[in-house]
C-alpha cells in the first residue's frame, strides 16, 4: 500500500513538471496578440450574465470586427455554450476546453482577458495584458476579509482583482464593500468603470420583454420568476434531502397558483433538480438556450431569498419578495452587510405568507433603493464599457483609487501556529505604530487549510494577502534546484534560474504591488526565503532559532538557501544574542546582523492568565488521573510546566526522565507538558507510559491560551537542547513564576543579562535544577518589560 502510494506522488510529481514545463514555455514565448479577447464566465462553467453581453457587443459591433473571440468552456457545458452564443448571434469565437493546455496557450496569447470571477491559480498576468472584471453581483453576504473562516483562501481572487486593469462597479456600495473586503484601496492601481452592469441592460429592453412572452404564448399570464440562492457546500450537501423539500415546495405552490399566474424557477445547477415542462400546471424551469436574464425579464414579480439578483431586477420597477423561510438558520454561519429589514420588499416565511404576498399589488416605494443599488445602470453601459477598454475612448464615468500616500509594508507570517513564533509576530503587531505604514500578512493558504480560525488572530489594522498556491518547477528549475540547494553547486546559471523562479512566484501573487519593505518574520520556509531574495525593496529576515542546530537535529533548512537570503538580505535579525554567531557563521557577512529581542507583552499575559482554561476542538489531552486536569491544578505537591512543540530538540524526553528521579522523592509533584506543532506527540506519551511516575505526567497538544495553566503551576523549566528566545519564557515571568533553563544558545545569554538560574546542558542539570527549585533557591526574574520594549521598539522602528 505504501509502495503504491509512493509510486502515485512520484507520478503526479512528474506531471506536475511535464505540465508546468509546457505552461511556462508557452507562457513566456508566446508574443501578446492585440486582436484576441479571451472572455471566461463563472470559471468556464457558464456563458452568460456581463460576459455574454460583452461577447455580443464585441461580436456585432463593427468597431470590433478585427477581434478574435475566445470563450473557455468545461466540457459538460461546452454544446450549452456553443448552442447559447450562436442564438445571440455571436460569432467568431473558438472553443477551449477549460484549464487545458490550449486554454494557457490563448490565455498567454491574448492582450483582452474579461472575466466575472477569477482566473486560475496558478496564471500569471503578462505585461500589457488588459484584463476587465465585472464581478458576478453587487453583494449582499460578505465577502473576502469580512468572512472570518475564509480569510485564509481568498487569495487567488485577491490578486485577480488586484491585478485588473479595469473594474466595473454598479453602484458605491458594492465599490466601498469590494475595496474594503478585498484591501484594494492601497494595492489596486486598476481603472474604477463606475458603470451600469452589461447583463441589465435587459431590464431597459421592453420591446424584447414583450417578444419573448408572446413567443412564449404567457402574454395574458402574470408571470413569476423564483430563483433562490444555492445553500449547500460543494462537499457538504445533501441533495436527496433538500430535492424533497424542493419538491414539497413547489407542490404546494402548484396547487395555490391560480390559473392566470405562470411560476419560471431557477434553481443553482450544483443541485441537479430537473423536471418535465408538463410536471407541474403552474410551474415551468427556466426555458433552455436562454441566457437567463431575458428569462427574468420577462417577469412581474421575481421571488427570491439571499441571492443578489433581486439588486438588478429592481431595475426592472416590478416587485420583489423574499422568501425567507430559513434566515435564523442561512445566517447562523454567513455574515451579511445590510439586514433584510432595511429593503423595501416584503419578506414571506410560510407557503401561505408566499401566496398572499404575490396576490397583493405592490405597494412599496423602492426609489431609493433603485438610487443607491442601480446607481449607474443603463440601457448602453455595455456600448460605453467597450468603447473604453477595447478602444480606449473616454466616454465613462471613471476613477482611480486613491491611496493613503503611505508605505507598503510585507510581512510573512509562518503558519500563524500556536507557538513562540506567533505569539512574537502579535507582539511586534502590537507595539509598533501600525499608523505610520500599511503592514500586511502573507501566509500560504496550504498551510492553514486545516485551521481557517488560526487567521482570526490578525489585528484589524493589518491587512491580509494570502498566497493561493504553492511553487511549481518546470524539469529545467528542478534540476537548478537539486543542484544549487540540495548539492550547494553554486554556479551562476543554477542560482540565475532559481532567481527567475523566485521572481515568478513574486509577480504571480504580487504583481505590480511596490513594497518599500519585505519582512520574513518566521525566518523558516524555503519559497518565502527564495521569493524574499527576489523582492526589489527593503528586505529583512529574523532568525528564532540556531539555524545549524535546525540543520543538524531535524533537518528541515536549507543552508545554501540560507546563505543566499542572509547574504542579500539588508537586515538579518537574530532574536537573541547567542544565536547571532550560528547565523554568522552561515552567511559570512555581519555587517547586516542586528540582535532583535522580541517584544513581550506584559500586560496581555497577566489578562490572559486570569482567563478561564479553555480547550479547543483540535486540542488532545493525555491526562491518566481519572479527575484530569484541574485535579492535578488543586493538588497540593509541587507542578513543574514547559510549554514548546512536540520536537527533539525541546528535549521533553530527558526533562520526563529527570522528573522520574525528582517524583521519587517528592511523590506528590507533577509535570505538566503543553506543546503545539511538533512529530513527537504520540511517542512522548510512550515514553510517559514507561516511567513509574506515568501517573503525575499531563501532556496537552494545541492549546489557545495556556497562560491559566502556567499561572497555577510552580517552576516553568526550558529542558531543551538549543533555542532561540522562547516567548514562554517572558510569560512564565510576568506570571510571577520562577524558571530556569539548561545552559544553551538563546536562554544562555538572555538569563545572564536579567540573572535567571541556568543549569548544566544533561539529564542532570536538570534534575539539579529541580532540587534547587524545591531548596528554595530559584526565583523569579522580574524583569522591567516596559524598559525593554521601549528599547526594542526604537530599534525596530529605525529600521521600518
Amino acid at each position: 500500500m505504501a509502495k503504491n502510494s509512493t509510486v502515485k506522488r512520484i507520478v503526479n510529481k512528474l506531471k506536475s513538471r511535464l505540465w508546468f514545463s509546457i505552461y511556462y514555455n508557452i507562457y513566456q514565448k508566446s508574443k501578446l496578440n492585440k486582436n484576441m479577447v479571451f472572455l471566461e464566465s463563472r470559471n468556464g462553467s457558464d456563458m452568460a450574465g456581463n460576459i455574454l453581453y460583452i461577447a455580443r457587443e464585441l461580436s456585432t459591433n463593427p468597431d470590433y470586427k478585427h477581434f478574435k473571440l475566445y470563450v473557455p468552456a468545461k466540457p459538460y457545458m461546452a454544446e450549452n455554450v456553443k448552442n447559447l452564443l450562436q442564438k445571440y448571434g455571436i460569432k467568431k469565437v473558438k472553443f477551449i476546453r477549460e484549464e487545458s493546455l490550449k486554454y494557457y496557450k490563448f490565455l498567454s496569447k491574448s492582450k483582452y482577458l474579461v472575466n466575472d470571477t477569477s482566473f486560475p491559480r496558478r496564471f500569471i498576468k503578462k505585461d500589457g495584458q488588459i484584463i476587465l472584471n465585472t464581478w458576478h453581483g453587487t453583494p449582499l453576504k460578505n465577502m473576502g476579509r469580512d468572512v472570518k473562516n475564509e480569510v485564509y483562501n481568498m487569495g487567488n481572487v485577491m490578486r485577480n482583482l488586484i491585478f485588473s486593469d479595469y473594474l466595473v462597479f454598479p453602484n458605491e456600495y458594492m465599490k466601498e464593500k469590494m475595496v474594503s473586503a478585498y484591501m484594494l484601496k492601497n494595492l489596486c492601481k486598476a481603472t474604477i468603470l463606475n458603470e451600469g452592469y452589461p447583463r441589465n441592460s435587459v431590464f431597459f429592453n421592453t420591446e424584447r420583454r414583450a417578444e419573448l412572452r408572446k413567443q412564449f404564448e404567457v402574454d395574458n399570464k402574470e408571470i413569476i420568476v423564483y430563483m433562490p440562492t444555492w445553500r449547500g457546500q460543494v462537499n457538504k450537501y445533501d441533495q436527496e434531502g433538500v430535492i424533497d423539500d424542493t419538491t414539497h415546495f413547489l407542490e404546494e405552490m402548484d396547487s395555490r397558483l391560480k390559473d392566470n399566474q405562470l411560476m419560471y424557477v431557477k434553481y443553482h445547477p450544483l443541485m441537479k433538480l430537473e423536471f418535465e415542462d408538463n410536471a407541474y400546471k403552474h410551474i415551468k424551469a427556466f426555458p433552455a438556450g436562454y441566457e437567463y436574464y431575458e428569462i427574468l425579464n420577462m417577469a412581474d414579480t421575481l421571488i427570491t431569498d439571499y441571492s443578489s439578483v433581486f439588486y438588478d431586477f429592481a431595475n426592472s420597477r416590478k416587485k420583489i419578495i423574499l422568501y425567507t423561510y430559513d434566515k435564523e438558520e442561512y445566517f447562523q454561519n454567513r455574515g451579511i452587510y445590510v439586514s433584510l429589514d432595511e429593503f423595501p420588499f416584503p419578506q414571506a416565511a410560510t407557503v401561505d405568507e408566499l401566496i398572499e404576498a404575490i396576490n397583493t399589488p405592490k405597494d412599496y416605494d423602492d426609489s431609493e433603493f433603485i438610487k443607491k443599488y442601480c446607481t449607474y445602470d443603463s440601457p448602453d453601459a455595455v456600448k460605453r464599457i467597450c468603447q473604453r477598454v477595447f478602444l480606449g475612448k473616454s466616454v465613462t464615468n471613471e476613477e482611480k483609487l486613491i491611496p493613503n500616500g503611505k508605505e507598503n509594508v510585507l510581512i510573512f507570517a509562518g503558519n500563524l501556529a500556536k507557538n513562540g513564533i506567533t505569539t512574537a509576530l502579535l507582539s511586534v503587531l502590537d507595539n509598533i505604530d501600525l499608523s505610520k505604514n500599511n503592514y500586511y500578512l502573507s501566509f500560504r493558504e496550504r498551510l492553514l487549510k486545516e485551521d481557517p480560525s488560526r487567521t482570526e488572530v490578525i489585528p484589524d489594522e493589518v491587512g491580509v494577502i494570502p498566497i493561493s498556491s504553492e511553487i511549481t518547477f518546470d524539469f529545467k528549475t528542478d534540476y537548478a534546484h537539486k543542484n544549487y540547494l540540495k548539492k550547494g553547486k553554486e554556479k551562476n546559471k543554477y542560482k540565475k534560474i532559481m532567481a527567475e523562479a523566485y521572481s515568478r512566484e513574486i509577480k504571480k501573487h504580487f504583481y505590480n504591488i511596490k513594497f518599500k519593505h519585505v519582512i520574513h518574520y518566521g525566518g523558516y520556509e524555503n519559497t518565502i526565503l527564495g521569493m524574499l531574495t527576489q523582492f526589489d525593496s527593503i528586505k529583512t529576515v529574523f532568525v528564532h532559532n540556531d539555524m545549524l542546530q535546525e540543520i543538524e537535529t531535524r533537518n528541515n533548512q536549507n543552508i545554501h538557501l540560507l546563505k543566499w537570503a542572509y547574504n542579500v538580505c539588508d537586515h538579518v535579525l537574530p532574536v537573541s544574542i547567542d544565536i547571532a554567531e550560528p547565523t554568522y557563521q552561515i552567511s559570512g557577512r555581519k555587517d547586516n546582523i542586528m540582535v532583535m529581542n522580541n517584544f513581550h507583552n506584559h500586560d496581555a499575559v497577566v489578562l490572559k492568565g486570569d482567563m478561564p482554561i479553555e480547550f479547543q476542538k483540535d486540542t488532545e489531552i493525555f491526562c491518566p488521573h481519572p479527575n484530569g486536569v484541574n485535579h492535578i491544578l488543586n493538588s497540593p505537591g509541587m507542578k513543574f510546566i514547559t510549554i514548546g512543540r512536540f520536537s527533539p530538540e525541546k528535549g521533553h524526553f530527558r526533562l520526563i526522565d529527570a522528573f522520574e528521579e525528582f517524583h521519587k522523592s517528592y511523590p506528590d509533584s507533577s509535570l505538566i507538558i503543553i506543546g503545539g506543532l511538533g512529530v513527537l506527540y504520540n511517542k512522548t506519551i510512550e515514553h510517559a507510559r514507561q516511567t513509574n511516575c506515568w501517573d503525575s505526567i499531563v501532556l496537552i497538544k494545541s492549546m489557545q491560551n495556556p497562560m491559566p495553566i502556567l499561572k497555577r503551576c510552580d517552576l516553568f523549566i526550558i529542558s531543551s537542547f538549543y533555542e532561540g528566545l522562547p516567548m514562554v519564557l517572558h510569560e512564565a515571568d510576568s506570571l510571577g513564576i520562577p524558571s530556569f533553563s539548561t545552559d544553551i544558545h538563546g536562554p544562555g545569554g538572555y538569563f545572564r543579562e536579567f540573572g535567571g538560574y541556568l543549569v548544566e546542558d544533561s539529564t542532570e542539570g536538570i534534575l539539579q535544577g529541580m532540587y534547587d527549585f524545591a531548596d528554595g533557591k530559584i526565583k523569579p526574574m522580574n524583569i522591567d518589560y516596559i524598559k525593554r520594549n521601549a528599547g526594542i521598539r526604537k530599534k525596530l522602528e529605525e529600521i521600518l
